[in-house]
């Protein structure tokens, strides 16, 4: 089993009934159609399952098959890794070579991240996987960021948008790349508050000036004294804020490399690195 939390860290609240009926009916289906993974289920549902959930939003439902199945992989149950052989691994292949990648490639890169899948590796990826979206579509894209990094050094750090490569390939890896950008500074934007996400919105998605998105926002009072120092000073305080959550996301829920998320947002959103205002982070 993984290692419960530190006892230093604050317990994560109990699974709702709903929640909790609906990994127990993963469990009972996974053993008719997967075979026995050898999951402690209640140890599992107590320990591991409330902190992967934390950060899904109320209402929104995980995907409880993959979770049960990124379990199994990550106490090393060979049926699980026979399932994800079945189920995922040919369409993860074949998203490789679609994108470009020569076979060779996305097969080494394949079975280097496969080794790392149980958690006594120490550093398995699937640790971050919290049931958003599925787990195919999850170990996709670390496969591709894999490949991504794997070609970057073999050709010199060209970008992408300059390599040779099938004019559709390319679009598909602009759309993926644009993609998880927007997936990030959306997650970065939920773990703010609503004042805060609001103040960004109409600074930068909007073009409002500082002091006026301070006041619509409510995070300034009206009777502030030196109202555009304090607006600038707030501005300053929420983008170190923004900025330092986009890395601790991007590194505890992607798997990103600090370098990969300067590179994202540079080419993502270069009004926004650059310091000007009116670029849509919202």
């Amino acid at each position: 089993m993984p290692r419960p939390s530190p006892q230093n860290d604050p317990p994560s609240p109990p699974l709702s009934p709903e929640l909790r009926q609906g990994f127990i009916e993963a469990h009972l289906a996974a053993l008719r159609e997967w075979g026995d993974f050898g999951i402690d289920l209640e140890a599992w549902l107590e320990h591991r399952v409330p902190a992967l959930l934390q950060n899904i939003p109320p209402g929104e439902k995980p995907d409880f098959r993959g979770l049960y199945l990124a379990q199994g992989l990550l106490e090393g149950s060979d049926p699980a890794f026979r399932t994800l052989y079945r189920l995922h691994v040919p369409g993860l292949l074949k998203a490789g070579r679609h994108h470009g990648y020569p076979r060779h490639l996305v097969e080494e890169e394949w079975q280097a991240l496969v080794v790392r899948l149980p958690e006594n590796t120490g550093s398995s990826p699937l640790l971050s996987y919290q049931g958003r979206g599925s787990l195919g579509g999850f170990l996709r894209i670390i496969l591709l960021r894999r490949l991504g990094r794997r070609a970057a050094k073999e050709s010199l750090h060209v970008p992408i948008r300059d390599r040779i490569l099938p004019s559709t390939a390319a679009r598909v890896l602009e759309a993926e790349r644009l993609r998880l950008a927007r997936d990030l500074v959306q997650r970065t934007l939920r773990s703010m508050n609503r004042r805060e996400r609001l103040f960004l919105h109409l600074s930068h998605g909007e073009g409002i000036p500082l002091t006026q998105a301070a006041l619509r926002a409510r995070l300034l009072p009206p009777d502030q004294c030196h109202l555009r120092t304090a607006a600038s000073r707030l501005h300053r305080r929420l983008i170190k804020l923004f900025r330092d959550r986009v890395f601790r996301i991007a590194r505890e829920e992607l798997d990103l490399s600090p370098e990969s998320v300067e590179g994202l947002l540079d080419s993502t959103f270069p009004e926004e690195r650059n310091g000007k205002e009116g670029g849509d982070i919202s």
